[in-house]
């Protein structure tokens, strides 16, 4: 079986990411430009526990007066996260996302990895813009969380294509008895 690292890097060579390896094959850095802002990233790989740990870092810290907010917004977004979470480092203000995956009986897979780093950088660009409203702004975290889910649905409904829309409304339109099979 590969090592979870080899096989995180062969994904990341495959997909022709830039990268570089840090403290003795254990973590792995990167940058990545998202429609919102640019972030740093790191894998934190701890093969004797088989797992692999994704942080996505914000480059802006939460002012200090502004953490209570931004924390209530990031319990709001954690509360419809299917993978990974927000953390917010109420000290310092720093602001990640972590995902991770734990391949223990198996091994990382190259979809696996693909998944992970996608998925993480993608709710980080979801959420930041209403953070930093928050954050840096005086805007309430409901009404952000709103805006930025919001956004999100829009940006998905836009690439549905109109033959599988209709589908869909069918379907939501259709009564319980209408969906059994005969």
């Amino acid at each position: 079986m590969s090592s979870i690292f080899t096989n995180l890097r062969r994904f990341l060579d495959d997909d022709d990411w830039r990268y570089r390896v840090v403290e003795d094959n254990a973590i792995i850095k990167f940058s990545v430009q998202g429609e919102s802002a640019d972030f740093e990233c790191f894998a934190d790989v701890k093969e004797e526990r088989n797992i692999c740990l994704l942080y996505i870092i914000a480059p802006n810290r939460v002012p200090q007066h502004r953490r209570l907010a931004a924390a209530e917004f990031l319990v709001r977004a954690n509360y419809g996260l299917i993978l990974g979470c927000f953390e917010l480092d109420m000290e310092d203000g720093e602001l990640r996302y972590r995902c991770g995956v734990d391949v223990e009986d198996s091994e990382l897979s190259l979809a696996m990895a693909k998944n992970m780093i996608y998925t993480a950088i993608a709710t980080m660009d979801r959420y930041y813009q209403g953070l930093m409203a928050v954050a840096y702004g005086d805007i309430d975290p409901k009404v952000a969380i709103a805006k930025s889910e919001k956004q999100d649905r829009n940006r998905s409904e836009s690439s549905v294509p109109d033959d599988i829309k209709a589908q869909l409304e069918n379907l939501l339109e259709a009564s319980p008895d209408d969906l059994t099979e005969e």
